[in-house]
């Protein structure tokens, strides 16, 4: 077979099992040709927001199952029918719900003087792609409003104020305040807990909380796979990005880290996914891939084998 009718083949292959793998609210639209690669395809989801922030899930297992104790459709729903291949590597972090988190602005004040250095005060190691990222498109944020999706300490809300945002609203389940006067960053920063966010959006008719921009970084690569106390959800960072699509105003960016590599899909079950050419295009439907900060790994499967570059996505006008 020519590589050309070969990546076709492999694109439709990819396609249709997730045409049976994406659960019962997002149904993907006929597939188009990638503009870039390592993407096999790219696709539109077609959903109802309001049916996707009232959407039930199952009760937490806890702790979570192993990968053999899962059934079979469930496995098959989670790699795309066996496309992707699985490396177990079992992890079990719930965080006390019960305890409150503390920001103090004391803290945030630092950070965000060490932005304006021309530092990059992360939670991770390498982190220049991020805010290279955030520097370059940083009229995107200037003056506007964002959401950060889950934080457990406030480094992404001390790059994007120090890059001027006006106000920055963060959904995280751990309870969560900030803890400074009313002159401090703290006056620009909201928690909120991603339930009352929905019922925030049903009553609104999905006009409330309009963002002109939002940020996550290594975070929907666990939605649904039960390692932070959450559902077992094959679709759980699919739907999870669409709802993030729902909060934003028409041309709103999406600063989207996850891992990644180019040649292959991993799910590293169920410590996180790797996103490559067949998962790609569920991941970032939706949404126009404007740009990519940083490379993308090409290494043979396995649960270290790939990097996190940052995602530039915007919601279409």
């Amino acid at each position: 077979m020519p590589q050309g009718q070969a990546a076709v083949a492999r694109a439709m292959r990819a396609f249709v099992a997730a045409l049976n793998c994406t659960g019962d609210v997002l149904k993907p639209d006929w597939p188009r040709p990638p503009t870039r690669a390592p993407w096999l395809y790219e696709t539109t989801f077609k959903y109802n927001c309001s049916q996707l922030f009232e959407k039930k899930y199952g009760s937490p297992i806890w702790p979570p199952p192993e990968w053999d104790f899962l059934g079979s459709s469930m496995q098959a729903a989670f790699t795309l029918n066996g496309i992707i291949p699985v490396v177990e590597n079992h992890l079990s972090s719930r965080a006390d719900g019960a305890s409150v988190n503390k920001w103090y602005a004391s803290e945030i004040v630092v950070s965000i003087d060490r932005v304006k250095k021309g530092e990059c005060p992360t939670s991770y190691g390498d982190s220049t792609e991020i805010c290279k990222g955030l520097d370059k498109y940083r009229s995107t944020v200037d003056g506007q409003r964002g959401l950060v999706l889950g934080s457990q300490s406030p480094w992404a809300e001390s790059i994007l104020l120090a890059l001027n945002a006006e106000h920055v609203t963060t959904l995280e389940y751990q309870k969560t305040e900030c803890v400074g006067s009313s002159d401090s960053p703290c006056n620009r920063l909201k928690v909120v807990h991603p339930s009352a966010a929905a019922k925030d959006f049903k009553k609104s008719g999905g006009r409330h909380h309009a963002f002109d921009f939002a940020f996550s970084y290594s975070s929907y690569e666990h939605a649904g796979l039960g390692r932070y106390g959450d559902p077992l959800h094959p679709s759980g960072d699919l739907e999870s990005v669409q709802r993030v699509n729902c909060l934003l105003k028409p041309g709103g960016t999406f600063f989207l880290g996850l891992p990644m590599n180019s040649a292959h899909d991993v799910l590293s079950y169920n410590a996180n996914r790797v996103y490559g050419p067949a998962r790609l295009p569920l991941i970032t439907a939706n949404f126009d891939v404007v740009d990519v900060i940083g490379s993308v790994s090409a290494a043979r499967p396995g649960p270290e084998s790939f990097t996190q570059p940052l995602l530039v996505l915007k919601k279409p006008h």
